[in-house]
């Protein structure tokens, strides 16, 4: 019963560290904000996620707001009103998890997405699968044709990100750089 609840305290809280990080560090932050396919449905959900943009100060496009691919099953009429709505506002739109879930080609040229997150399923053995390290190479430079950006999870050794830099995927996390926080 704490859903809505919550995730309105999420919204501001992010907000609030990403304002507190950029004022601390004079250095242009960006954080990201999960959501689920239920909290998408929320039709308020853009509304409020600006007045906190505005209440904290910050630049939208600082505010990374992250769904997989499944979450926009739930109702895709719905949901991508509620995004469109979010990215209107200038936050940025990564879709997490990409390849796992049913994965559509068309959602990669017709979403408003920016971020193209790797599943670490097909990363995490790129050093020693040949076939994980043609799906990742064929997903970033899927992406990168759509002027999209790459972000590979479950990034664990230096063999594993030296492929992924030699691919040019802009963006890694994992276990390599820290664990998660």
């Amino acid at each position: 019963g704490f859903g809505k609840v919550f995730i309105r305290w999420l919204i501001n809280n992010v907000c609030q560290r990403c304002a507190e990080l950029m004022t601390a560090h004079h250095y242009n932050i960006s954080l990201t904000l999960n959501l689920g396919g239920t909290d998408l449905l929320d039709e308020d959900l853009p509304e409020l996620l600006a007045q906190s943009i505005a209440l904290w100060e910050i630049p939208a496009k600082n505010i990374v707001v992250e769904i997989t691919e499944n979450d926009l099953l739930i109702d895709e009429v719905k949901v991508t009103q509620v995004i469109n709505k979010i990215v209107s506002l200038g936050c940025k739109l990564a879709l997490d998890d990409f390849g796992t879930g049913y994965s559509s080609m068309s959602r990669l040229r017709s979403m408003p997405i920016n971020l193209v997150k790797i599943d670490q399923s097909f990363v995490k053995n790129i050093a020693t699968s040949n076939q994980d390290r043609e799906i990742v190479l064929s997903i970033v430079k899927l992406a990168h044709s759509l002027e999209k950006e790459v972000v590979a999870e479950g990034v664990e050794d230096l063999a594993c990100l030296n492929i992924l830099k030699e691919m040019k995927c802009e963006k890694i996390q994992g276990y390599y750089y820290g664990k998660p926080m």
